[in-house]
Parts: C-alpha cells; structure tokens; sequence
C-alpha cells in the first residue's frame, strides 16, 4: 500500500551522536521542528538523560522551535520500564509529541516476539504521555514484526521510505536539498498505517550534510529530514488537551514466553501427536483461552504447546 506525501513542512531528527545545532540556519532552511532521540547514560543507581541529548534539548527549549522526542526500542529490554523512562526524561522539557522508534532488528527473537514487545512499549508510552505514536516503517513491520499491523492502526505514525537520496554522505545547502532531494512519490506503508493518520515521511537516511547540526570540532554531521504535516505541527502552538489514551481491542489471545531452551508445538495436546513446530526460548506464543488438556494449551493456529514450559507476558 502506498500513502500520499501530505502538504508538509520539514522537520529533523538528531540522537546523542550529534553535539550543537545552530538553531538560526535550521530556521533559515524552513526547518519547523526538531526530533530530539533521549537516550539513556548510567549515572551510579540510575539511568539519565544523556549529556549531549540534554544539551540539544535545552538548545531547542530556549529557541521556542518545537522540540519532539522519540526513543529507540530494544526488544530485549524491559518495554514497560523503557517507556517509563523516557517519560520521565521528558517532563523537564516542553516536548510536544513522543514517538516510539520501533525498528530493532535484533536476531534471535521471534517476529511475535518483536511485535508483542512494541505493543507493550507503546501502550506504556501512550498511557503515561497521550500526545504520541509509532515511528517504524513497512520494511520493519513486513519482515520483522507482522503482528503490528494489527494495532498500529491505533496511532499516528511516522513513517521511512527512503526511496531517493544521495548514495554517499553528501555536504549540500537547504536549497539544494529542496531542489534536488524533497520527495515526490508515495509512502510505501502497511494496510495498518492508516492514511488519515500518517503525520510525517522520514526521506533522508543520515546521507543529508546540512547547515545547522555539527559535532564537538563544529563540523558538519549527517541527519534526517522528514517532511510532516504541516496542520499537525501547526497545532503544536494551539492550547488543546492532549488525546486521550487508545483503547486498544482483545486482541483474543495472551502472549505467552516460552522458558525451555527448545520447545516443541504439537498438532494435539500430548507427547504422541506430531511436532508441528520448535520454537526457541523467549519466543511469544499465542495462547487461546481454550481449557488446558493433558497439561497443553491451545494456540490460536490449533497446535498445542505444553503448558508447564509457558509464562504469561506481563501488560
């Protein structure tokens, strides 16, 4: 499925790689908001805001250009305890929009494993901060996580297609960028990213060398521009409330962990029925609410898996 390019204005997004901005030549280059990446710094018995990420933040805060935020999601990591995180990283700043940056491609996992982990990510995040949503992109959600298609229809999204840009890290002005590089094709996107609720197309990967984001020397560092809806971060400046949180369906099915090393799904409930499937451990399976039989429990693709070897996912 492909997706319009809405009316848009440009945005950035930088992380804890860049050092400075020069808040006057973004503003020069039409740039209308700033997507700040919080990453974490181990300080003794706690997690804060990294230096450089602090430094931006407070550079963009003063500035008065909208400053969003967005967190980068590790499946292996705690997803209730990460989004707590950033939501406590952000209250210092005046952060208008949160996005959960889901594209981990960590191996070893399941893609339910990844889908199920997101979920959970976002439904802390958009509990404890209402003004957010997911950014991903259908090369993610197609290979990796398949199952987000089945709630990211919930949120607003941000999302990747980077179909046109330079091959090589290319130094350039914003007017070339304008002239040479803006998009003008469709968003490639996934049946659950909705149109209406499409606000923004990342187009660059880290190949755009522009004016306005240096390193610690004042050089120049490569970053990501995304053309956004203009009406949704025009509405950054309106005193509305923020949307309440998305109750999201039953999705009819627990996540459940596998803890054995290696599990075997069966056709039946017991040892005599054929292997339909191993599975590794941390693997998510999908446990109907079906009565335990022989001690195996239901899946909802009808195999059976034994029930001992099981631990319910947490919300």
């Amino acid at each position: 499925m492909k997706i319009p390019i809405p009316p848009g204005v440009l945005v950035i997004d930088v992380s804890k790689w860049n050092h400075h901005l020069n808040i006057s030549e973004l503003i020069s280059g039409g740039v209308k908001a700033v997507i700040l990446g919080f990453y974490k710094k181990w300080v003794p018995f706690k997690y804060v805001l990294d230096d450089n990420c602090k430094r931006i933040a407070d550079q963009v805060a003063a500035s008065g250009v909208p400053l969003m935020a967005y967190k980068y999601y590790y499946c292996a990591d705690d997803p209730v305890k990460d989004a707590t995180w950033i939501i406590e990283a952000m209250q210092p700043y005046p952060v208008k929009f949160a996005w959960a940056d889901c594209e981990d491609v960590s191996t070893g996992y399941s893609t339910t494993f990844h889908s199920e982990q997101a979920r959970r990510f976002m439904l802390t995040l958009h509990a404890g901060f209402p003004r957010s949503g997911i950014y991903t992109g259908a090369w993610y959600v197609n290979g990796w996580a398949p199952d987000m298609d089945t709630w990211i229809t919930h949120y607003q999204t941000w999302i990747a297609h980077w179909k046109y840009q330079p091959s090589l890290k290319t130094m350039m002005s914003w007017e070339e960028l304008k002239k040479n590089w803006l998009p003008n094709y469709d968003v490639l996107a996934t049946s659950g990213m909705l149109p209406e609720k499409f606000m923004g197309h990342q187009f660059t990967g880290d190949r755009c060398m522009l004016p306005g984001v240096y390193d610690f020397y004042n050089r120049r560092m490569p970053l990501d521009v995304s053309v956004f809806n203009a009406n949704f971060i025009a509405s950054f400046s309106e005193p509305t409330l923020p949307p309440p949180s998305v109750p999201l369906p039953d999705p009819g099915f627990t996540p459940y962990f596998v803890l054995s090393w290696q599990l075997n799904v069966r056709t039946g409930p017991g040892a005599g029925y054929g292997i339909a499937y191993t599975v590794k451990q941390n693997a998510v399976l999908k446990v109907t609410s079906a009565p335990i039989v022989n001690g195996y429990a239901r899946l909802t693709d009808g195999n059976w898996a034994y029930a001992a070897y099981l631990s319910a996912v947490q919300p």
